[in-house]
């Protein structure tokens, strides 16, 4: 019997690394940079305003304005900047992640046994895996980041707003982590809704490609079909 392959979260971290490791470290470190920004931001801007304040009450120098300001600009060029750079290395890197692994598929596709072919459960499977794999690891890959990055940036925040007042920061972290919970919960299910999902896809799909494929014409003249569907058009 076959052993079959189970992909856990780390692997789809591993998998991009291994296939485009510069996108993937670039992205990875952008993301870091990004959960630490709305803290950068908070502490930017507080600087700034305490700054102009002495300022204004004559107990600074003008001339201590000119660094909150220049992080600010900082801020705004990397909140602005960044995105777009970050799209089209991104756009590369699927591009060659797609070619790495459709290759790859087609190598395991084609070495299946046959009985793999006239198992139902089987090609479910492999409908579902095969289905734009690519996506599948970039979109696992994005999310394992989207899920760090929000959490650097609450657990920054946080720190900031205890910093000022424990008890409004434990108030907060005890709201954060019943939603948490919830958003991993809703994921869940979504994940499970969504392989459901796919599986009558690939149903629906195979039929369809039965009822009006050319390459089952032979089929449907033979078992006598093809008359009621041309009816039912």
């Amino acid at each position: 019997m076959e052993k079959r392959i189970s992909f856990r979260n780390i692997d789809f971290i591993k998998i991009p690394i291994r296939y485009i490791p510069l996108q993937s470290l670039f992205d990875i470190l952008y993301n870091v940079i990004s959960g630490l920004m709305p803290a950068y931001q908070a502490v930017v801007l507080a600087n700034f305003i305490d700054c102009a304040m002495n300022i204004f009450n004559g107990k600074g120098n003008p001339s201590d304005i000119v660094l909150p300001i220049v992080l600010i600009v900082v801020y705004i060029i990397f909140m602005n900047l960044m995105p777009s750079i970050a799209n089209m290395i991104r756009l590369t890197g699927n591009n060659k992640m797609t070619l790495e692994l459709k290759q790859l598929i087609l190598n395991k596709k084609a070495a299946l046994e046959y009985k793999h072919i006239e198992n139902t459960e089987t090609q479910d499977l492999i409908n579902r895996a095969c289905f734009n794999p690519e996506g599948n690891f970039l979109r696992g890959f994005n999310n394992i980041l989207t899920a760090a990055r929000i959490i650097i940036s609450s657990t920054f925040l946080i720190i900031i707003i205890m910093s000022s007042s424990f008890v409004n920061g434990i108030i907060i972290l005890a709201m954060s982590i019943p939603l948490y919970v919830l958003v991993f919960r809703t994921g869940k299910m979504n994940y499970e809704m969504g392989k459901e999902s796919k599986k009558i896809k690939s149903r629906y799909g195979y039929l369809a490609g039965v009822l009006i494929g050319r390459e089952y014409g032979n089929e449907r003249k033979l078992f006598g079909y093809s008359g009621s569907l041309q009816k039912n058009l």
